[in-house]
């Protein structure tokens, strides 16, 4: 350790005669320019520091802090490649997120408007007539119904968002005032452009295509290509104008037969006429609105409405939280190992007088100071990696929130971003004070001697084992409340504690394990093995994080791979059984993350008439009220005919229930809508559309996945008493034995390319393309965990050079009385062996614990989904692998320098 030059004034504690300099870095010149102790030593100069303020004794100690960290260079790169790359995943995460919730938050229908409330009852709709109700309620001035939904222009294939209004209201103009204020219409204004039966499109929009007013724009929605009358421009003002080139407006019932809607309307927005307080509006609201609907703000219901997306949030930022944690273990052990070189100059200075608080301030601070450049370098790359990641991520988003998501890096909150860098300080901080803690705290005989290692390799297992049974404890508690109650929330913390647990937990089983290891190597007579087994116990500290480390990588990967394998299985399987025609049919346009646009089910009643089909069933997914919750409908339009006992996974159940239900008998319901709502076979459920309602009979339980809340399978007959919709979301083709399939798929097109454009793909392409879709939700996930394994192996290495260096008196030793250079490598690769073998058998145990608390228990109530678990085991073989084969790698490589 090097300090400053001799200080000015000696301190007036007793001093011990000045120890020989000691070099933080190399000599340059022939008196060497590198940094000396002082005749006081470190005593007195701080002494000289105490005199002035504490301002002054802080800004002291940061600049000696720095120039200690710039004399060793590779300490401190270690440092901050540590510090930086747990940063950057932070960064990465936050900016990430803060993208995604301003994508989520930008909702067309409520850009820039006066609105204060909106009423909505999620995928079922309202009727527009509840508008002239809502009306009559003290505290309102107007109600507007809303119809918004995606078409596409046939021309080039851009995404257009349809915003229905109800365009002759009085006040339409004052409550989307950013949208229809500063409009160009025809000459004889907006009455003749609903008479029209005409659309606003704005003018970037009518720019890029070539378009004017009276002129056609063809687009493809639900019912095929539909051309339509342009009656005005746009000329968006605000944050609208940065949708402008996608935005179409068009009366309500312009809009409902454009996106094949049956009568009812997305929302209706409220607008007060502010003599009374909204809390009290919306009280007056809710007892006038149908059961299942709710009163927010704008933009308060997100968290509902988009529950898969705030949990997939919820997800990525535990693993960015995890990658953060290892970092501090990296840091950790690069301190270690720069206390364990420097152990003898801590002892001489702390027989000179130096106190702890002095060698934990300079130790705390040259963390700091090496911290800083860390948190520069994590930021930066943390913001390259989140533009290379932001498309991939929001798709992978959009898919599980069945939207469309785009934002930009200006969408991001940077003060949060800033704010999540920062925390790498704090962490730096913590880890070298904990680094440093247990070795300046002994007396300064125990720093000369080493004395009492085992011991406080004893009492740091006692406090491991303490935090443990807290840790459990509180986890179990947690568990419990979550399921009691299904607070995602306690689940959220549960998780939290577990991983800490993971953490103690191991910590607590360094020595249980290292005398099962002693007891197994002491069988092969081989005095480097016992050697081995020694250190294992003897550096409780080293062990227990490298360890440490481990588990939180290893488990965080191969839990990660289960929920992705688990998931991947369901969602195939579902389909593999669901799908067993020749072709499956949808449109070419994708509406809503991983739905398609929607198809008019008459077309399945043509697709009959195309020669070399044999047989073709539809299917329409459409949501569907049940005890005040939306749940989804899957109508099947089948042949009676067929047999369908193979084409569902049950649970609960006989397969002869599936004919059962073709022919109208009753349903089947998924796994999933059986646990939230306690129903079960042989029960009657009452269902309500906007069409009316209907009771029908449970069948049977079965495997699904296209709902979170739950889904019901029926013949599609029996759906017309819910709803009069008459659109198909897929339709599969059968062909004749001996027909081709690439011919009749040609022929399909053919017949039906002036009106629809399709996308048909073979079952086989069907599956790929679905296991592509999962693929890319969990993509961002997978490569934020091998960010973690990367930063758990950079710690790895850093152990073993811990290790090498407390090996140094000990090898030593060995060598004086005799021992071959060849016994000291033994000795330290089945140290690395002992420690590999340990962390990756607990590493794997962490992942089974991960998963068996993600997939049954948390993501039930996080995401509404029961998944069943498909384990990978080739997954957690490699895993434990890895985890053995990289320690005895690294420990070969340190061994070369013995």
């Amino acid at each position: 350790m090097a300090f400053l030059p001799r200080p000015v004034r000696a301190s007036t504690r007793l001093v011990f005669p000045p120890a020989p300099a000691l070099s933080m870095g190399s000599r340059r010149g022939p008196r060497g320019s590198r940094l000396r102790r002082g005749v006081g030593g470190l005593d007195a100069v701080l002494r000289a520091a105490e005199d002035r303020s504490r301002m002054s004794r802080m800004i002291f100690l940061l600049s000696l802090g720095l120039r200690r960290a710039r004399a060793t260079s590779g300490r401190s790169a270690l440092v901050v490649v540590g510090v930086g790359l747990g940063v950057a995943l932070m960064v990465t995460i936050r900016i990430l997120n803060s993208a995604a919730a301003a994508a989520l938050g930008s909702n067309l229908g409520r850009l820039a408007t006066r609105i204060d409330l909106s009423v909505t009852r999620e995928g079922i709709g309202l009727s527009p007539d509840l508008a002239g109700q809502l009306e009559s309620v003290s505290g309102v001035a107007a109600a507007f119904p809303v119809v918004e939904g995606t078409v596409f222009v046939d021309q080039d294939d851009t995404a257009l968002m349809m915003l229905g209004l109800d365009l002759p209201h009085p006040r339409i103009e004052d409550a989307y005032a950013s949208i229809l204020e500063a409009r160009q219409v025809g000459p004889r204004g907006v009455e003749h452009t609903v008479l029209s039966r005409s659309v606003l499109i704005a003018f970037e929009l009518a720019t890029r295509l070539g378009l004017g007013i009276g002129s056609t724009l063809r687009v493809q929605g639900p019912h095929g290509a539909t051309d339509l009358v342009v009656g005005g421009v746009l000329r968006l003002r605000g944050i609208g104008r940065a949708v402008a080139e996608q935005l179409i407006v068009a009366d309500l019932d312009v809009a409902a037969g454009t996106l094949g809607r049956s009568g009812q309307v997305d929302r209706i927005d409220i607008q007060s006429d502010r003599t009374v307080a909204l809390e009290l509006v919306t009280e007056r609201l809710l007892a006038r609105i149908p059961e299942g609907a709710i009163v927010a703000q704008p933009r308060e219901d997100l968290a509902f409405r988009f529950r898969l997306t705030t949990a997939f949030l919820d997800i990525t930022s535990a693993v960015s939280v995890f990658g953060l944690i290892v970092g501090f273990f990296l840091i950790y052990n690069v301190l270690s190992a720069a206390i364990i070189a420097e152990a003898g100059e801590l002892a001489r200075l702390r027989l000179q007088g130096a106190s702890r608080r002095d060698l934990l301030g300079l130790l705390v601070a040259q963390a700091a100071m090496q911290a800083i450049p860390g948190i520069a370098l994590g930021s930066v790359l943390g913001v390259l990696l989140a533009v290379t990641a932001r498309l991939p991520f929001l798709q992978g988003l959009g898919s599980l929130a069945q939207t469309r998501l785009g934002a930009e890096l200006s969408d991001v909150s940077w003060s949060s971003v800033l704010l999540t860098a920062a925390l790498g300080l704090p962490t730096a901080m913590g880890a070298s004070w904990l680094a440093a803690h247990r070795r300046v705290s002994r007396s300064p005989l125990q720093c000369v001697t080493g004395a009492n290692s085992l011991e406080l390799a004893r009492s740091g297992a006692r406090l491991a084992r303490l935090a443990s049974a807290a840790l459990l404890a509180a986890a179990i508690a947690l568990i419990l409340l979550e399921i009691a109650y299904g607070s995602s929330i306690c689940g959220m913390l549960a998780i939290a504690a577990v991983s800490t647990l993971l953490v103690t937990g191991s910590a607590s089983l360094v020595l249980p394990a290292a005398n099962l290891v002693r007891s197994i190597l002491a069988r092969l007579g081989s005095v480097s093995a016992s050697i081995a087994a020694d250190e294992l116990a003897n550096a409780w500290g080293r062990t227990a994080v490298t360890i440490a480390v481990f588990v939180l990588g290893i488990g965080t990967a191969t839990c990660t791979a289960t929920i992705f394998r688990s998931a991947e299985s369901l969602v195939l399987n579902v389909l593999r059984n669901h799908f067993q025609g020749d072709l499956v049919i949808t449109s070419a346009f994708r509406e809503q993350g991983w739905l398609q646009l929607p198809l008019d089910a008459d077309l399945a009643a043509e697709l009959r008439q195309v020669d070399g089909v044999g047989s073709v069933e539809s299917e329409r997914l459409i949501p569907v009220e049940f005890r005040g919750s939306a749940v989804t409908v899957r109508a099947l339009d089948v042949q009676a005919e067929r047999t369908r006992k193979s084409q569902w996974l049950f649970v609960d159940g006989d397969s002869d229930a599936a004919d059962a239900m073709v022919a109208g008998k009753g349903v089947l319901v998924s796994r999933n809508f059986a646990e939230h709502f306690r129903i079960g076979r042989r029960q009657d459920i009452d269902l309500r559309g906007p069409a009316g309602a209907a009771t029908v009979h449970v069948l049977g339980v079965v495997e699904d996945f296209v709902s979170p809340i739950g889904s019901v399978i029926m013949a599609r007959r029996e759906l017309a008493k819910l709803t009069h919709d008459a659109l198909a979301n897929y339709i599969s083709v059968e062909v004749r034995a001996g027909r081709d399939v690439s011919q009749v798929a040609h022929d399909i097109r053919r017949r039906v390319a002036d009106r629809y454009r399709l996308r048909m793909l073979t079952v086989r392409d069907f599956l790929a393309s679905a296991q592509a879709l999962i693929a890319q939700v969990f993509h961002f996930t997978r490569a934020l965990t091998a960010i973690v394994l990367l930063i758990a192996t950079a710690a790895l290495l850093q152990s073993v050079i811990s290790g090498a260096l407390e090996h140094r008196r000990i090898f030593s030793i060995m060598r004086a009385i005799g021992a071959s250079r060849r016994h000291l490598k033994l000795t330290f690769v089945i140290e690395g062996a002992a420690v590999g073998v340990i962390g990756g058998v607990l590493g794997a145990s962490a992942g089974v614990l991960l998963s068996l608390l993600w997939i049954p228990l948390h993501l039930r109530y996080l995401l509404g989904w029961s998944i069943p678990i498909d384990w990978p085991w080739a997954t957690y073989a490699a895993g434990v692998a890895l985890g053995t084969a990289w320690p005895v790698l690294a420990a070969l490589g340190a061994a070369q320098r013995l």
